[in-house]
Order: C-alpha cells, then sequence, then structure tokens
C-alpha cells in the first residue's frame, strides 16, 4: 500500500511543482517588468497553492485507502507490485490489476474492486464540438465511476474488464 500511495503523491507533487514554476515565471516577469520587484509575496503564493495541493492529495489517499479492509490491503500491495498493464487516463493513468482497478485521475485515488464491478460501458460525449470518451464503471452497491479516456484506452480498458 505505501508503493501506491508514495506513486500516487510523487504524481501529484509534480503536476503541482510545475504549476509553481510556471507561476514563478510568470509573476517574477510580471513583478520584474513592473518596476517593482516583491519577489517575496509571489514566493509565498507559490508555496501556499504547492501546500494546498499537496494537503489535497493527501487527502484523497485517505479516503481512498480508508475504504479498505486488511485483505485487501495486503491483496492490493501484492498485485501492484506484480507485473500488470497500466495505460494513460485524463490527468493520470489506470492499473489493471487482477482483484483491483488502481485510477489517479483529476488529482483522486480511487481503488475499484474488480469483484464488486456490474458492469461497465462506453460513454462518448461531445460538447461544444469537443468528443469526451468515458468508462463509465457500474458497482453492485449503487456506485459508480467515470474515467476520461482516449477512444483507444478506454477500448483495451473494456476489453479488460470483459475478460473479468
Amino acid at each position: 500500500m505505501e508503493k501506491i500511495k508514495s506513486d500516487f503523491l510523487k504524481r501529484e507533487l509534480g503536476k503541482y511543482l510545475l504549476l509553481a514554476l510556471a507561476l514563478l515565471v510568470c509573476l517574477g516577469y510580471l513583478s520584474w517588468n513592473s518596476g517593482t520587484v516583491k519577489m517575496l509575496h509571489v514566493v509565498v503564493g507559490v508555496v501556499a497553492v504547492i501546500s494546498l495541493g499537496i494537503a489535497r492529495s493527501l487527502l484523497a489517499v485517505r479516503a481512498a485507502c480508508s475504504e479498505l479492509d486488511d485483505s485487501g490491503r495486503f491483496t492490493l500491495e501484492r498485485e501492484y507490485l506484480q507485473e500488470h498493464p497500466v495505460y494513460k487516463v485524463y490527468q493520470g493513468e489506470i492499473h489493471l490489476l487482477e482483484s483491483y482497478l488502481v485510477c489517479r485521475t483529476r488529482g483522486k485515488l480511487l481503488l475499484i474492486p474488480t469483484s464488486h464491478i456490474q458492469d461497465a460501458q462506453e460513454l462518448n460525449l461531445r460538447s461544444k464540438g469537443i468528443k469526451y470518451a468515458f468508462v463509465k464503471i457500474h458497482m453492485d452497491n449503487d456506485k459508480s465511476y467515470s474515467i476520461e479516456a482516449a477512444s483507444e484506452t478506454k477500448e483495451k480498458i473494456l476489453d479488460w474488464l470483459a475478460r473479468k
């Protein structure tokens, strides 16, 4: 379980560091260009953004792990360390394990037990001329998860789920 947490937090931290770097460059340029160099304000703002992002990521990990019992944690940790398919999804990736789907998407960590999946379907939505492809997973406890992915990734995930 520690490997899953550390992988998730590394990816999320990397995302926030890129955001912080972009903010520093933009705000630093504006500060330098205006003739008033108040970089302390800029640095404090960037540190605040990174801190809030890290706190959000830690809460996401805690929320995902709170739903697992000890046997689920053991199974998940054992399977995650073995070779398994990994696909890119929108703002993250999905790990297709034997007993769980581990998905990092939109700053959330989803741990979806495959034994509770009732069905999965593909959704193609169109909004303002942009086509969005989703995999919608329905669980036996009336929960559902939507994972946005590219069309070819969506097909691979659905094929893998169909084999289960």
